[in-house]
């Protein structure tokens, strides 16, 4: 089991110390990971770019057929 505690705040070095040793002190084993970048944020220039590219790639009109293959309706 992976269990995770984050905080939604940032927290000075202090607190995050306290809280350490209340989750040690009931045998609860503490790891600290870097923070992840989210990777869902992009700058307008790849936002276009990643446009440009779908606009350059193979496309087929959708006919109702084809809806219907795809989206199962």
């Amino acid at each position: 089991m992976n269990n995770a505690i984050y905080f939604e705040n940032d927290v000075s070095n202090e607190q995050y110390q306290m809280a350490v040793r209340v989750l040690e002190a009931i045998n609860i084993a503490v790891k600290k990971s870097s923070k992840k970048e989210d990777d869902t944020k992009m700058t307008e220039q790849e936002f276009y770019d990643m446009i440009n590219k779908a606009m350059q790639g193979k496309s087929r009109p959708l006919t109702d057929e084809l809806r219907r293959e795809l989206f199962d309706v």
